[in-house]
C-alpha cells in the first residue's frame, strides 16, 4: 500500500480522536448537547493516536471497483470486530472530519515490525475546531458528517456517551462493500418444518464413540428428530463440563457442511431459539442443555456468521410441537411509564402466555374501540385525564382479556423548566487563586478564588472571558458559559445577592475583582433581549440558562468516623480504613505514592494497581502479598470506581497495569481528606481519585467501591504460568496452538514416545522483553547463565543451568504420551529427554521460573 498508493500522515503529525465526555443534565436536549461537545476541548489530548501513516479507505475500495451511493462498506478485524460506514463517509468526507484511514505505521513502527493495533482505523481530520490547533477527529465531527445508525457510544450506568475512540477499530484484516449487485444463490435449506416431540431421552453417540444421554426437548432432541425423519446425517463432540453436544458437521449426502477451522472467518454450526444466538459452549444454552417449549423455533445455520444467519450456506428450520403442549391464552402486560404530563407516549409491553401464535387486541382508553393490533404497541395520550387500558389476547385454544383500570393518568403539562447547568455550593479558598486565559487574546490572567469569576471556576463548567476592556478597567467580561454562546441570541448576566454586577466601565464590578464573603450568592443567567439589566424580574423572566453559586469560603473540615472500601472481581475483599492506612498507604508498605497537583497540593495513597491486584484473579498466586495479574490486564477489562452518590467512571485495565500515575488518595497535605475538593464542589472524603495520568472528567472523589468489569474467565484447560523478565501465563490452547507453529518435537524412551515442546522453546517466551509476536530465544542471556526451575503443582521442583538448556533437544516439556494426553499424576505436562533422569524428570508442571536472569549488554 505504501508503495502503490497515496499515503495519509507524514509520520511526524500526530493525529487524535475523542473520548467520552461525561457530563449529564437534567434536561435530555442539554444533556446531549453537552456530550457531543462541539467545541472539542475534553478527552481529546487524551486519545492520542499517534504519529500515524495509512492508506484511504476510499483508494482501497478503489481497487475492487469502489462504492456507489447508497452502498455500505463493511471493516472487519482479525477478532471478529466489525464496523460498517456509509458511502458519503467513505467518499464525500469533509477536511473536518477528515478521509477514513487503515495505519500501518506509527510512531516508527509499522504493523509487522512492532504497531501491535496495526492495522487500524483513523481518521485524518483537521484543526479546525479544538482549542489546542491539533488534528482531532471530534464527536461532534461525526455528529455532523454521519447518520444516526454510524454514531458510536460509550456505556456505563445506563447512560450513553458520544465518542469517536469506538470507531477506530484495530487488527484491521478485510474490507467488505455491501452492493446492489444480484445476491449470491440460494442458501441450502436442508430442513423447514415442524417436529413432534415427547418427553424423555434418547442415547447420542458422539465422533469419538462414546455414548451419551440427551433429553428429547432440547434443540439437541429436536434435531435427532429431524435426522430420523429426513434421512440426513450429523455428528460432533461431547463437552462434559458443559454437558452439551457440538455440532461438528452435518451431511445431507450431496454437501457435507463441516467446521472448518483453516479459514477465516471460521465456518461452523451454530443455533438461534426464537431468533436471539444461543451459545452452543454453554452450561444453559448448549444444544443438549437448553429445554425447548411448545411452539418454539430453532434454526441451525453454518457459515462464517457465528451470532447471525448473514452469509449462511446451510440452515434447518425447526418448529417445535410437544405432545399435549397446547395451552390456552393468559393475557398480561406492563408499561414503560403509568403517569406524567401531556403529551404522554407509553410504550405498552405484551407479558401474554400460550401456545402461539398469539394475535393481539389493545383499547387504550376504554372505549371499546381496537387501537392496535401490535404486540408491543405504543400509544400518546394528549388530553389529561385518568385511563383504563385493555388486552385482550386470541390463540386456537381460545381467548383471555386483561383489564387495568385507572392505569395510566395524565396531567396538565408543566411550564418550561430554566435549565440550571449548577446549583450549589462551591468551595473558596481565600487567599488562593487560578490561572484563566481570555479566549480573545490568548492572554493569561491571575484570578482570586474568592471572587465570582472564582465561584464559576468551581463549578467546573466550561466558559470563556475576553480581556477587550483589561487596558481600561482592568475587568475580566464573561462571554460563553457550556454551549451558550454570547449573542447567540442571549448574553450572560451576573448578580451577587440578587444585585446586577457588569464590569465594563465599573472596575470595582468587574467579576475578577468583587471579593465574596462567606454565603454570598453568585448567580448568572443567560437571556435574550433584557432591557433593564438591574431588573431582576425581567432578567428571570427572558432567562433559558443559569449556574446558582453559594460561596463557602471558610472550607469544610474532613469527616470523622471509620469508613470502607468494597473490592469486588474474581472475589469480594473489603478495605477497613484502618487497613488502608497501616497496612496498604503507610510508608513501609512501599506502596504508598504521592504526586503534587498544579495548586501545590500534595496527594497521597496508593496505586489504583495495586487495589486491583487484590481481586483480579482466585487464589492470587505470585512471591509478592498481592500480585497484579499482568496477563488478564493485558487481556483487557474495566475498573470501574463508584462515588457514595453511585457516579461511576471505568479505567480500561491495560492503562492503569502497574502505573503509579492512578492514584487512590486518603491524605491531602498530609492531613485526611476534606469533605469537598479544594476549589470545588466535588465531594472528596474519604478516598479520592487523582494523580498525574488520571483526565478531569475522572477525578472522581468519596471513592465506595471498585469493582473490575468484563474479567476475562479464566481459560478452558490447564495453564502453564511463566515466570521471568515478565510474567506470562500459556494457556493449553496456546500450548497447541504453539505445537502447530513449531512442530510437534518428540522423544522415545524405549518404552514411550513422548510429544511436546522443547523447554528452550518456552523459555523464549519469558527470557527478554519480546519485540515480536513469537517467541524467540536470547542466546547471550542464556550464555550469561541462570537457572531454570521447573515446579509441579505439590511444590516439587528441580533446577536446570541454562547453558545445559540453549536450543537442546534433549530436554521436552511434553504434553503427550503415545499420540494422548497425559493422565493421572504426570499431567497435565512432564518433563522428559535424554539429559532428563531420575527425579528430574518433573510431572504435574504449573510454574517454569527463570531465576539469576543476567543483565543487559
Amino acid at each position: 500500500m505504501m508503495n502503490n498508493l497515496p499515503v495519509l500522515g507524514d509520520g511526524t503529525t500526530h493525529y487524535y480522536h475523542q473520548g467520552p465526555v461525561f457530563k449529564d443534565h437534567t434536561d435530555p436536549e442539554v444533556q446531549a448537547i453537552m456530550r457531543w461537545n462541539a467545541t472539542e476541548d475534553t478527552n481529546v489530548q487524551e486519545k492520542d493516536q499517534g504519529a500515524v501513516m495509512g492508506t484511504n479507505i476510499k483508494d482501497l475500495c478503489d481497487l475492487v471497483g469502489g462504492m456507489s451511493p447508497g452502498e455500505e462498506v463493511k471493516i472487519i478485524s482479525s477478532d471478529g470486530f466489525t464496523k460498517w460506514f456509509a458511502y458519503k463517509n467513505v467518499y464525500e468526507y469533509s477536511s473536518r472530519e477528515g478521509p477514513i484511514g487503515l495505519t500501518w505505521y506509527m510512531n516508527g513502527l509499522y504493523s509487522d515490525t512492532g504497531y501491535s493495533d496495526g492495522m487500524k482505523l483513523v481518521w485524518f481530520a483537521d484543526t479546525s475546531v479544538n482549542p489546542w490547533g491539533i488534528h482531532a477527529f471530534g464527536n461532534y465531527d461525526w455528529y455532523l458528517a454521519a447518520d444516526e445508525f454510524y454514531w458510536y457510544y460509550y456505556q456505563s450506568g445506563g447512560q450513553n456517551y458520544p465518542t469517536t475512540t469506538g470507531l477506530s477499530s484495530k487488527y484491521v484484516n478485510g474490507i467488505y462493500i455491501y452492493s446492489d449487485e444480484a445476491p449470491p444463490a440460494p442458501l441450502d435449506v436442508i430442513f423447514e418444518g415442524t417436529v413432534t416431540l415427547a418427553d424423555g431421552t434418547f442415547t447420542w453417540t458422539d465422533d469419538g464413540g462414546v455414548d451419551h444421554v440427551v433429553s428429547t426437548l432440547t434443540p439437541h432432541g429436536a434435531l435427532e428428530a429431524v435426522f430420523l425423519a429426513d434421512g440426513f446425517t450429523y455428528g460432533g463432540s461431547w463437552h462434559d463440563t458443559r454437558n452439551t453436544a457440538l455440532i461438528n458437521w452435518i451431511d445431507t449426502d450431496a454437501v457435507n457442511y463441516s467446521y472448518d477451522g483453516s479459514v477465516s472467518p471460521k465456518l461452523t454450526w451454530n443455533y438461534q431459539k426464537n431468533g436471539i444466538f444461543q451459545n452452543y459452549f454453554s452450561t444453559t444454552t448448549g444444544v443438549s442443555n437448553n429445554g425447548v417449549v411448545d411452539g418454539d423455533f430453532l434454526e441451525f445455520y453454518f457459515g462464517p456468521d457465528q451470532q447471525t444467519t448473514d452469509n449462511a450456506t446451510a440452515v434447518l428450520r425447526i418448529t417445535v410441537d410437544i405432545e399435549g403442549g397446547a395451552v390456552p391464552p393468559v393475557a398480561a402486560f406492563t408499561a414503560d411509564t403509568q403517569s406524567g404530563p401531556a403529551p404522554l407516549t407509553v410504550q405498552f409491553t405484551d407479558q401474554s402466555s400460550g401456545t402461539p401464535p398469539l394475535t393481539y387486541a389493545w383499547d387504550f382508553t376504554n372505549n371499546a374501540t381496537v387501537d392496535s393490533t401490535l404486540q408491543n404497541p405504543n400509544h400518546t395520550y394528549l388530553t389529561p385525564g385518568t385511563y383504563t387500558v385493555r388486552l385482550n389476547a386470541t390463540n386456537a385454544e381460545g381467548s383471555d382479556e386483561e383489564v387495568k383500570a385507572g392505569y395510566i393518568t395524565v396531567t396538565d403539562a408543566p411550564p418550561p423548566v430554566i435549565p440550571e447547568l449548577f446549583n450549589g455550593t462551591v468551595n473558596l479558598t481565600p487567599g488562593a487563586s487560578f490561572t484563566k486565559v481570555a479566549y480573545n487574546s490568548g492572554t493569561s490572567y491571575t484570578v482570586n478564588w474568592t471572587t465570582p469569576l472564582g465561584a464559576l471556576q468551581a463549578t467546573g463548567l466550561t466558559y470563556n472571558v475576553t480581556d477587550k476592556r483589561w487596558s481600561y478597567d482592568q475587568v475580566l467580561l464573561l462571554d460563553d458559559v457550556d454551549v451558550y454562546i454570547r449573542n447567540t441570541p442571549g448574553n450572560w448576566f451576573a448578580y451577587v445577592n440578587d444585585v446586577y454586577k457588569d464590569g465594563y466601565g465599573n472596575h470595582a464590578n468587574g467579576l475578577n475583582v468583587i471579593e465574596l464573603a462567606d454565603g454570598d450568592r453568585v448567580d448568572f443567567y443567560y437571556a435574550a433581549g433584557v432591557v433593564d439589566k438591574n431588573n431582576l424580574t425581567e432578567t428571570l423572566s427572558k432567562t433559558t440558562a443559569a449556574v446558582k453559586t453559594i460561596a463557602d469560603t471558610f472550607g469544610s473540615p474532613p469527616p470523622s468516623g471509620d469508613w470502607t472500601l468494597a473490592l469486588s472481581g474474581a472475589r469480594d475483599q473489603t478495605v477497613t480504613k484502618t487497613y488502608f492506612e497501616q497496612g496498604l498507604a503507610c510508608p513501609s508498605s512501599g506502596h504508598q505514592v504521592s504526586w503534587t497537583d498544579t495548586d501545590g497540593n500534595e496527594w497521597s495513597g496508593i496505586p489504583l494497581w495495586v487495589l486491583v491486584a487484590m481481586i483480579d484473579d482466585n487464589p492470587d498466586t505470585g512471591p509478592d502479598h498481592y500480585n497484579f495479574n499482568d496477563a488478564l490486564a493485558a487481556e483487557g477489562y474495566s475498573v470501574k470506581v463508584t462515588a457514595g452518590d453511585g457516579y461511576s467512571i471505568n479505567f480500561a485495565s491495560a492503562d492503569i497495569a502497574r502505573d503509579n500515575g492512578y492514584i487512590v488518595a486518603n491524605t491531602l497535605n498530609g492531613e485526611p481528606l476534606p469533605e469537598l475538593k479544594p476549589n470545588s464542589t466535588k465531594l472528596c472524603f474519604p478516598l479520592q481519585m487523582i494523580g498525574p495520568e488520571v483526565s478531569s472528567g475522572k477525578l472522581v472523589g468519596n471513592i465506595a467501591s471498585i469493582e473490575l468489569v468484563g474479567l476475562p474467565e479464566p481459560p478452558a484447560g490447564w495453564t502453564l504460568r511463566m515466570e521471568g523478565d515478565v510474567v506470562d501465563v500459556i494457556t493449553q490452547a496456546e500450548f497447541e496452538a504453539a505445537l502447530s507453529c513449531i512442530h510437534v518435537s518428540t522423544y522415545n524412551d524405549g518404552t514411550d514416545i513422548w510429544g511436546g515442546i522443547p523447554l528452550w522453546e518456552l523459555v523464549g517466551a519469558v527470557d527478554d522483553i519480546e519485540t515480536t509476536a513469537h517467541w524467540t530465544f536470547n542466546d547471550t542471556r542464556a550464555a550469561g547463565g541462570y537457572t531454570i526451575r521447573m515446579i509441579a503443582g505439590d511444590g516439587y521442583n528441580r533446577t536446570f543451568a541454562s547453558a545445559d538448556v540453549a536450543r537442546s533437544g534433549n530436554y521436552l516439556v511434553a504434553n503427550t504420551k503415545n499420540g494422548e494426553p497425559l493422565t493421572d499424576a504426570i499431567a497435565p505436562l512432564r518433563l522428559v529427554g535424554i539429559n532428563v533422569t531420575g527425579g528430574n524428570r518433573v510431572g504435574n508442571i504449573e510454574t517454569i521460573q527463570l531465576e539469576g536472569l543476567p543483565a543487559y549488554p
